[in-house]
């Protein structure tokens, strides 16, 4: 299947367009978004770094949107968003995607980051 978004604040992640609900089958929102822009982000659907708004999730997304998205976990305000891997529904892993996944904006500035602190020290 690829990379996904693993949310925990919800500050990189776009909530349209995005992979970032796991336990849908298509990893993504089926509808468009009612009010919400275009490029909102996920932290935009949460009370408090641990809860979702879920009036503004019912009254925004269709009911099968809004049900997975009020499933989807955060990790809290304190860590970053990230990619991970999400399985295929053979749990293989390859190259291929692995090259995708490095290729990424978020983790090419993850390795800038690591080599600035290496470089530090």
């Amino acid at each position: 299947m690829g990379v996904r978004w693993r949310i925990s604040s919800g500050q990189l992640v776009e909530i349209a367009g995005a992979l970032w609900l796991p336990s849908m089958p298509i990893l993504k929102l089926v509808c468009a978004l009612r009010m919400l822009a275009p490029s909102a982000k996920v932290m935009d659907l949460l009370e408090d770094a641990e809860r979702r708004n879920r009036e503004l999730v019912l009254w925004e997304f269709v009911d099968l949107d809004a049900e997975y998205i009020l499933k989807t976990p955060t990790g809290g305000s304190q860590s970053a968003d990230k990619l991970v891997w999400h399985h295929d529904p053979w749990g293989k892993f390859s190259v291929r995607s692995e090259n995708h996944l490095a290729t990424t904006p978020v983790a090419l500035q993850t390795l800038r980051q690591s080599l600035v602190r290496w470089i530090g020290r």
